[in-house]
């Protein structure tokens, strides 16, 4: 289940395997085994994150996001063969033979973010339910973690896209910020294609303090500004994997098995939802569109807001694929750890 570099040179990252949370929750099928991903702190966020296009806060060095997945069939090998295909026109019929709990024939349709196709509403939305009907479950779930509360989950279909930061990006990057050092970014690159091959489901936003304690979570207090709503953060990534296994006890949507941290690579191809820029909003970053250190701005010379503490999630807009907070707020913590040959090859 580790990345293969293909001929191509693209990165193939088999799904088929536990994902695993962050702030969020990722539910997995059966027979999978975990990965891992590591990512570098950027701005004032400490923990997982990769640079530019990636600057997220799931579990906040420890802050948590989950993804739950889902195996409507048994799986082996490295997944389908078959590559990204290109966006559909709105005019194709639907895909034959897609019926509930996977019993149909697996949908071919997948996006393909490595080129300059722009996706309409209609092509995302066709995506979207194909795998959904496919799969028999709706576009988000929901999954109640008792004292009343439940922790909302977003599908995020297969497809293709670029991992990584560019040159760019990091020269970028030290100039809005003089106390980055080279090597934490450098690791980030080169910018590769990787495939997703199996879809999953991600935490619609991080994992709060009273999600996490609801399940037992020790959550550090202390702080005046704390509050319910707020994301777990000060979590260790053993506190994270806890969290999971504890929720994968609960009684998930039918289907599911698992609940675990993302990958690297599932946790980055969620996060740009599509986009090319270092941003899913754009190329650039100062407080605004996320929470962060806006006095030292990414992209332009605007300074914005610092407001030195978390603040509640969802607060910002979503990303494309319905995810908040994927920028800021607090570093999220991925399943797998950095490996230097996934970049290299």
């Amino acid at each position: 289940t580790a990345k293969e570099p293909s001929d191509q040179g693209t990165v193939v990252v088999n799904t088929e395997t536990s994902l695993e949370v962050e702030s969020g929750l990722v539910l997995t099928p059966p027979n999978q085994k975990p990965r891992s991903a590591k990512w570098i702190a950027l701005a004032v966020f400490v923990g997982l994150l990769s640079i530019a296009a990636v600057i997220s806060n799931r579990w906040s060095g420890g802050t948590a996001n989950a993804i739950i997945s889902h195996s409507p069939e048994q799986q082996s090998g490295t997944g389908p063969q078959s590559e990204s295909v290109n966006p559909p026109s709105p005019s194709e019929k639907p895909i034959a033979g897609i019926s509930p709990r996977g019993n149909g024939v697996r949908p071919d349709l997948r996006f393909d973010f490595t080129t300059e196709t722009i996706w309409t509403d209609s092509q995302w939305h066709r995506v979207t339910r194909t795998w959904s009907s496919y799969l028999g479950t709706a576009p988000e779930v929901t999954v109640e973690i008792g004292a009343g509360l439940e922790m909302r989950f977003v599908l995020i279909p297969p497809g293709k896209y670029f991992m990584g930061s560019s040159k760019n990006d990091v020269t970028a990057a030290l100039q809005s910020d003089p106390g980055l050092e080279l090597k934490r970014l450098d690791p980030e690159q080169p910018l590769h294609a990787v495939t997703i091959t199996n879809p999953f489901y991600l935490g619609k936003f991080e994992v709060t303090r009273e999600e996490f304690a609801s399940l037992g979570g020790g959550v550090k207090s202390g702080r005046r500004f704390d509050q319910p709503r707020h994301p777990a953060d000060r979590i260790s990534w053993n506190d994270a994997v806890a969290f999971c296994r504890k929720m994968s006890q609960l009684r998930l949507p039918p289907g599911f098995s698992k609940a675990t941290l993302p990958t690297e690579a599932q946790w980055e191809y969620a996060c740009r939802a599509g986009s090319r820029t270092p941003f899913h909003f754009g190329g650039e970053l100062n407080g605004k569109d996320a929470n962060c250190n806006g006095t030292t701005p990414f992209g332009t010379s605007a300074k914005g807001p610092f407001r030195e503490r978390v603040v509640e999630v969802g607060q910002f807009p979503a990303n494309r694929f319905g995810l908040h907070d994927m920028h800021g707020n607090v570093a999220e913590w991925c399943l797998d750890e950095w490996h230097e040959f996934v970049y290299r090859t």
